[in-house]
């Protein structure tokens, strides 16, 4: 078992046999997933409990997108290795897991899962966390929503009724006014979207924190892309943790979106 870099293992070569449709050079794996027309991915660190990341493979595989998608569990974080093992051994077929070695960081894995997802012929990327607050059918929704309105990217905007707990609720204060200053959409720090080719394109050149979105979200609209929102309703946490549980936390939150809109212009 290999961890998610190495479909990028031959380099020149495999990026060339992609480009070129040459399937003769290319991975199985690579050739089965070439022509799907979304991606689906989620990030999970090795930590969090194992029977919600099953529960939520098991969703994706009965109710998602069907032979059209790809869906793949990126596990990164101490320990991504034999977590991957464990998962892969009980994730339900059409569900592919994968590791990101080193520390966690969410924007790492997104700049992997975007580099593969550009190699193929797939039109959309998504992107879904596991932990159970957001449902298959609102990434159906995104999914629905994008093109009728003519954006490169929406993004599931948490219902404010559905946000539970001061220091989440915060957190979430703090990054949408920091985010409007800018003209994003008003929950940059959402897990859930779908985006174009375009898109990923632009995400692909752009160099990503451990906690992405709000630069993810700003470099798509320093490109003049269309960023839209869809508000959905969250469901309780089924597992895993918020990366906002503290006052310290709430303040690294803060701190760190200061950082990220005076360096708009560097982007």
């Amino acid at each position: 078992m290999q961890e998610i870099t190495a479909t990028l293992i031959e380099g020149e070569e495999l990026n060339a046999a992609v480009r070129t449709r040459d399937s003769s050079k290319m991975p199985s794996d690579v050739r089965e997933t070439l022509h799907k027309t979304i991606w689906v991915w989620a990030p999970a660190l090795a930590s969090e409990p194992r029977d919600v990341l099953l529960r939520w493979g098991r969703e994706m595989a009965t109710v998602a997108f069907g032979s059209e998608a790809k869906v793949v569990l990126v596990v990164n974080g101490p320990g991504s290795e034999s977590a991957c093992i464990s998962l892969r051994r009980d994730m339900p077929r059409g569900v592919e897991v994968s590791w990101v070695s080193g520390p966690a960081s969410i924007g790492r894995a997104q700049q992997l899962m975007t580099h593969q997802f550009l190699q193929s012929d797939a039109r959309l990327l998504a992107r879904i966390d596991p932990d159970g607050q957001f449902s298959v059918n609102c990434l159906k929704k995104l999914r629905s929503c994008l093109t009728p309105n003519g954006s490169d990217v929406i993004v599931a905007q948490r219902d404010e009724a559905s946000i539970a707990g001061c220091m989440r609720f915060l957190g979430n204060v703090i990054l949408r006014f920091l985010a409007l200053c800018v003209g994003i959409v008003a929950d940059p720090n959402s897990g859930c979207y779908v985006m174009n080719r375009k898109a990923a394109a632009v995400l692909c050149q752009t160099p990503l924190p451990k906690y992405p979105e709000p630069r993810m979200l700003m470099a798509l609209k320093k490109a003049s892309l269309t960023v839209s929102s869809q508000v959905v309703p969250i469901l309780p946490r089924q597992g895993g943790r918020s990366s906002i549980k503290s006052l310290r936390r709430a303040a690294l939150v803060f701190s760190s979106s200061l950082l990220e809109m005076f360096s708009w212009d560097q982007l």
